[in-house]
């Protein structure tokens, strides 16, 4: 009985020391990948990190004039887990079309459909009976008769074929005859990690993506004088293209000069008959195309210092696009800032193009942009998508989970650039106003480590795009800029083409800096609490005034006090967002001055606060 009681407490303490080694909440799934040496407490991938592996190698056909694409696909899967797989995942993304299915997204009525065309799924030489192939939503379940046992390799193969939807436009569609855009387009084997193990998230639309990191080689048909740009490099570009064509875009990649690739005015843009462009991409998370005729195709190159060769940069546009005659100067500036400035980490690919499609939507080496009516609105778009080459691609975090921690730093990294391009853009002060009006206290928020599954389209904008700007940009300030860019810039070479979660974040932060911000995680992060600073009272005893500030809402916000005197002058005074880590409710400021105060104001455009009504002391 001793025996068994000193068991049952030493296990107690070994679960206790892993559930308690960070002062903010953590999951068991959490716990146990630190217990396992998958992760460490330090905040960078454990002495037992690992990752799975995977090849694809797909052969695709398009007709644009009926807006079918039909595929095949083999894919080489090595098991790198200390796992026996008993199954594999597929996400076939296209299924969100599906009658039945479940969506968090408006879908054309008449673009329902009986779901994605697949045919001969095979691992190895097994071929897979309809019965035997399980579906969940948009997930694809493929039962083994023999696991994968760890080290081993296996290899699946199958047919596929949709219509690509026209008029519900989810990140990509058929705009026009003229202009096509891929992406989420293949059944794609979900990431299996050392934290949840399958990503079987049903795709409804709304939530991103997470996405393992892959080998592509892809063979695209489409017919004559469409151009194609893809992730990954183009490797028979003299086998499709005109020559004089090929020609313009070799010179493209070379020049810092803008190069007209193809125009309107170019009638023989490739060989003659159908042509398959090919391309080939390594570790990368994701593939996505978009194909074009009768667009705009221009080029340039920029090497940014600590990149070692020219990054080509293109734009496929409409002509109609008037806005896009600047893309690809904001392109070139933006991958020149990412590389050089903030964060500092060298673009780490061989190409960025943007495609004139619609909406936003970011992938490996091409982003999916639609035009705007306003210079600001396409540097914000065209800036913003191109940020994302570092998360979610080059750092591959879960959006599906956790899309604050992707969205919050892609607003947050390109602010500056966008004003020194349009000065009329101040993105933090329009985030601010944002999250003052509509959603911060909303009795429907959660916090920012709810899934983003789980949420709304309006809740996730608020936490994604919001809530989570705010927070970071406070820290930013809180430590300076330069500390900020590089813990940013250690923080993402330490994870670069691996997995991390929010937890390893907030860990990798603290031991980084050597200071514990557990304080500030858990408040913005974790709990329920809200932006309410006040001027709860003012008094004045002959030259001496005592000022107290009440941290109503809880959340650990900057103090900035305009004070104005009786004669038209002012002072400021600041305080950084620490003076509430011990968690004070309020902070009681002693200012001195022969001259008498007429009035004093709290806060500014860039600190949220939900009730501006006592912020304002008059004497």
């Amino acid at each position: 009985m001793k025996k068994i009681l000193i068991v049952i407490l030493a296990t107690i303490i070994i679960q206790t020391s892993f559930a308690q080694s960070h002062g903010f909440y953590t999951t068991r799934n959490y716990d146990k990948a630190l217990k396992s040496g998958t992760r460490s407490i330090n905040g960078c991938p454990g002495e037992n990190y690992w990752q799975n592996t995977s090849s694809y190698k797909i052969n695709a056909k398009i007709n644009p004039t009926t807006g079918m694409l039909s595929a095949f696909q083999s894919i080489i899967y090595t098991n790198n887990s200390p796992d026996s797989i008993r199954y594999a995942v597929f996400h076939v993304f296209q299924n969100v079309y599906k009658k039945g299915a479940e969506r968090a997204i408006n879908v054309e009525p008449s673009e329902i459909h009986n779901g994605v065309k697949i045919t001969k799924v095979m691992r190895g030489e097994h071929l897979f009976a309809d019965s035997e192939i399980k579906w969940s939503g948009t997930l694809m379940y493929l039962p083994f008769k023999k696991k994968l046992a760890p080290g081993e390799t296996t290899t699946f193969s199958m047919n596929w074929e949709f219509k690509i939807p026209e008029k519900s436009n989810v990140r990509m569609g058929k705009y026009t005859e003229n202009s096509i855009f891929l992406g989420q387009w293949f059944p794609k084997l979900a990431v299996y990690d050392d934290i949840d193990r399958w990503d079987n998230y049903i795709h409804k639309g709304l939530a991103e993506f997470y996405s393992e990191y892959s080998d592509y080689e892809v063979a695209i048909n489409v017919p004559e004088n469409y151009i194609i740009q893809a992730t990954g490099d183009l490797t028979n570009a003299d086998k499709v293209l005109h020559p004089q064509i090929n020609k313009r875009r070799k010179k493209a990649m070379i020049s810092e000069d803008i190069v007209s690739i193809v125009s309107p005015r170019d009638k023989k843009v490739t060989k003659k008959g159908n042509q398959t462009w090919r391309f080939k991409a390594t570790n990368v998370p994701d593939f996505a195309f978009g194909i074009a005729k009768d667009y705009k195709w221009e080029g340039s190159s920029v090497q940014p210092k600590g990149v070692d060769k020219k990054i080509f940069i293109d734009v496929i546009y409409n002509p109609d696009s008037k806005d896009f005659k600047d893309v690809i100067n904001i392109a070139k500036q933006t991958i020149t800032y990412m590389s050089e400035e903030m964060p500092g980490v060298p673009y780490p690919y061989t190409h960025m193009t943007v495609y004139n499609g619609k909406d936003g939507m970011e992938y490996p080496m091409i982003v999916n942009d639609g035009s705007t009516n306003k210079f600001g609105e396409t540097v914000y778009v065209t800036t913003h998508e191109i940020f994302h080459s570092i998360f979610p691609i080059y750092v591959g975090i879960s959006e599906t989970k956790y899309g604050w921690f992707d969205e919050g730093f892609t607003v947050l990294f390109p602010e500056e650039l966008q004003q020194r391009i349009a000065p009329e853009i101040n993105q933090a002060v329009k985030t601010v106003n944002y999250e003052e009006i509509y959603y911060l206290n909303n009795e429907r928020e959660p916090v920012m480590m709810t899934p983003t599954h789980y949420l709304d389209s309006n809740i996730a904008a608020s936490i994604n795009y919001g809530k989570s700007e705010i927070a970071l940009r406070l820290f930013k300030e809180y430590v300076g800029d330069n500390v900020f860019r590089s813990t940013m810039k250690a923080f993402i070479n330490e994870w670069k083409s691996k997995h991390p979660t929010p937890y390893d974040f907030f860990a990798f932060i603290n031991d980084y800096l050597k200071t514990d911000l557990d304080w500030y995680w858990n408040k913005w992060f974790f709990e329920y609490a809200k932006t309410d600073l006040s001027i709860k009272e003012v008094t004045r005893n002959n030259d001496s005034y005592n000022i107290i500030i009440e941290n109503i809402g809880g959340l650990p916000l900057p103090i900035e006090l305009d004070i104005e005197y009786m004669d038209g002058s002012h002072k400021n005074i600041s305080h950084m967002i620490d003076v509430w880590k011990d968690g004070h409710k309020s902070l009681s400021i002693n200012h001195y001055s022969a001259k008498a105060i007429k009035q004093i104001t709290l806060g500014n455009n860039l600190i949220p606060d939900q009730n501006k009504i006592n912020n304002t002391k008059t004497l």
